[in-house]
């Protein structure tokens, strides 16, 4: 967006055109920038790669080999191929999750911790009545980052302005990862919404089994406290005596 408003301003200043190269000029120019990114990109040099094709951008903000490439180096690639062998991977129904911090559960571990007692009845000794995690173990974030790899800014520019074959690959290639992923992310939200019903069913009862317990502990603790406190009180009198 910054690149095309540049360029407007930059075509309305009648001093600035006369600088401006010749398109022959300009389209060698980026000829030559995209053939070194690619040579750079192949040898695993991606960020010297990424400035070519940030370099081509400057004379075309609408070049859509430029994004695609920008693209590819973001994530260690040389090719589409490479791109979507990726994407292959992180859609395999692999049993790989990712632990995710469950707010809800999280606010609830915090409320019954506020009746810890520090240094006489901690946080990890509330937990440890409590016996429940405060994480979600999640497969749809893995499906969600295709999606998100699929509709970034770079890959929706490609998209754009590609041309001819390229545009046909880069259509084929979204509308096949883009309908696998959702489906398989609205798959796994479907089971992971009834696991996360589960776990709060879970953690309720547990805390309304414990919570009794945690609390007489706790007040035991400040008791304790209040008559450690005491104690060393009439130790700094005496002293002071």
């Amino acid at each position: 967006l910054f690149r095309t408003i540049k360029r407007i301003f930059e075509e309305s200043n009648t001093e600035k055109n006369a600088n401006v190269l010749e398109p022959e000029v300009a389209t060698a120019i980026q000829s030559k920038y995209l053939k070194e990114a690619y040579a750079d990109s192949m040898i695993k040099k991606f960020k010297e790669a990424d400035k070519l094709y940030e370099l081509v951008l400057n004379y075309d903000a609408e070049c859509a080999e430029a994004y695609l490439g920008k693209e590819m180096v973001k994530y260690g690639c040389s090719s589409i191929g490479e791109i979507e062998l990726s994407w292959d991977e992180l859609l395999k129904p692999a049993d790989s999750y990712q632990d995710i911090l469950d707010p809800e559960i999280e606010y609830r571990k915090n409320e019954i911790c506020e009746l810890q007692v520090p240094g006489y009845y901690n946080v990890n000794d509330i937990l440890d009545e409590i016996h429940c995690g405060t994480f979600l173990r999640l497969k749809s974030v893995r499906y969600k980052s295709v999606i998100n790899k699929l509709n970034s800014l770079n890959m929706t520019m490609a998209r754009k302005y590609a041309v001819g074959s390229l545009k046909d690959r880069l259509e084929e290639s979204y509308e096949k990862y883009y309908v696998k992923a959702k489906d398989l992310c609205l798959e796994a939200e479907k089971v992971e919404r009834e696991k996360r019903k589960e776990i709060l069913k879970q953690y309720d009862e547990k805390l309304k089994e414990s919570y009794e317990r945690i609390k007489n502990r706790s007040e035991e603790a400040g008791r304790r406290r209040a008559k450690d406190y005491e104690l060393c009180v009439e130790n700094f009198k005496d002293l002071d005596a």
